[in-house]
C-alpha cells in the first residue's frame, strides 16, 4: 500500500481533531462536575443514575406531600377542637335549661344561645382549607358540605376520604367526610332510641331502654299504646296489623319488654314504690298516658339541733369516709 503525503497530513488532522474533542469533553465534565456526559459514556452507570434520580425525585415529592398532610390534619384537628369547645357549651345550656327555677323568658335566652351555637357549629362544618376546598365534603372539594334546613342540617358532600402518598406503598388520609364526623353520631342507648309520639299530652317518662338480645333487633320501629290505666298495647310500625301484643299488664317499675324483638323499657313509677307509695297512669285514647305517684315521708319534729363542728378536710374525702356505700333520695318541689 502507498502512502502519500496526503494520507499522513489527514491522520495528522483527524488526531488532532479527536483530542480537541476529548479535551472539550474532559473541560465539559469539570465544569458540570459529572463524569458522563451522555449515557453513551458508560450505559451502565448511566441507567443506574436514572434510577437514583427518579428515587430522589420521587423521596421529594413524598416530603412534600407530607407536609401538605401535616398542615391539612393541624387544621382538621383545630377545627374538631372548636367543635369540641361548641358542643361542651351546648351540653352546658342543655344541663341549665333543665332547671326547674328557670322562667320562660330564661328558656327563650336559653333557645337563642343554642340557635346562635347551632350557626357556629354549622359555620366550623363548613370550614375551608388553605386551598380553598371544603374539609369535609369527601371528594366533593368545591361543594359546601352542610346547610340549613327548615327541618335540620342536610349533607351535600359525598362518602370518600382523600388519601396522599407519603412513603412507597403507604397512604395517609388527610380528610374524613362529613357525614361520618356529624351526621352519625348514636341517640339513644347507642342501639335503639326511645320517645313519646307526637301528639302525646301525658306526663310518662320513659327510660333509655336496653337490649336484652341483639340478634332479634331487626330495625323495625316499635310503639307502646296504653288503652286504660293498667293495660296497654305492643304495635309493631312496620306490619301495624295486628299488633305485637295486646292486652298487656302494666305494673309500675317493672320492664316491658316487647316480645321478639330483643328490647325493654321501664316507664316511671319504681321511685314511688322505693318511698313506700304507689304509682300509676291515667290514659286518654289519642291523648297519652298521664303518670302519677304518692310517696310516704315523716313528718318533722321541731327544730334540728345543731351538731358538732364540722370536721376539716376536703368534703368528698368525708362522705368517702362516713357515707361510703349510702343511697341518696334527692326530691326537689318546683311548684
Amino acid at each position: 500500500m502507498r502512502v502519500s503525503t496526503s494520507m499522513i497530513y489527514q491522520a495528522g488532522s483527524d488526531a488532532i481533531g479527536r483530542q480537541q474533542a476529548e479535551l472539550l469533553a474532559t473541560q465539559q465534565r469539570i465544569s458540570l462536575n459529572r463524569r458522563m456526559l451522555t449515557a453513551a459514556d458508560d450505559p451502565a452507570a448511566a441507567s443506574q443514575a436514572l434510577s437514583i434520580s427518579t428515587a430522589k425525585a420521587r423521596n421529594a415529592q413524598y416530603d412534600a406531600n407530607i407536609n401538605v398532610a401535616r398542615d391539612a390534619l393541624m387544621t382538621d384537628e383545630t377545627t374538631l377542637s372548636q367543635v369540641t369547645d361548641v358542643l361542651q357549651g351546648i351540653r352546658t345550656l342543655a344541663v341549665n335549661g333543665g332547671s326547674g327555677t328557670l322562667a320562660d323568658a330564661d328558656r327563650g335566652s336559653i333557645a337563642d344561645n343554642l340557635t346562635g351555637q347551632l350557626a357556629q357549629l354549622i359555620g366550623l362544618a363548613n370550614t375551608r382549607g388553605g386551598d380553598g376546598s371544603y374539609l369535609f365534603s369527601g371528594y366533593a372539594l368545591g361543594t359546601q358540605p352542610f346547610v340549613q334546613t327548615a327541618t335540620g342540617v342536610a349533607y351535600q358532600g359525598d362518602q370518600g376520604q382523600r388519601l396522599l402518598d407519603v412513603g412507597s406503598g403507604r397512604s395517609m388520609p388527610i380528610s374524613e367526610n362529613g357525614d361520618s364526623v356529624f351526621m352519625r353520631g348514636a341517640s339513644g342507648n347507642g342501639s335503639f332510641a326511645t320517645a313519646p309520639a307526637a301528639g302525646n299530652l301525658g306526663s310518662g317518662v320513659i327510660d333509655a331502654g336496653a337490649v336484652t338480645d341483639p340478634a332479634a333487633i331487626n330495625g323495625h320501629s316499635y310503639q307502646i299504646v296504653f288503652t286504660s290505666a293498667t293495660n296497654y298495647d305492643v304495635i309493631d310500625l312496620a306490619a301495624p296489623a295486628p299488633p305485637l301484643s295486646t292486652g298487656n299488664a302494666y305494673v309500675p317499675g317493672n320492664a316491658i319488654a316487647l316480645p321478639g324483638t330483643g328490647i325493654q323499657v321501664t316507664i316511671t313509677g319504681q321511685l314511688a314504690q322505693l318511698m313506700g307509695g304507689q304509682a300509676g297512669a291515667d290514659s286518654r285514647a289519642g291523648e297519652g298516658s298521664t303518670f302519677w305517684f304518692t310517696a310516704r315521708v315523716q313528718r318533722g319534729h321541731g327544730i334540728v339541733p345543731p351538731g358538732p363542728p364540722p370536721e376539716t378536710g376536703d368534703a368528698e374525702t368525708q362522705l368517702r369516709l362516713h357515707h361510703r356505700g349510702a343511697k341518696l333520695l334527692l326530691a326537689e318541689d318546683n311548684a
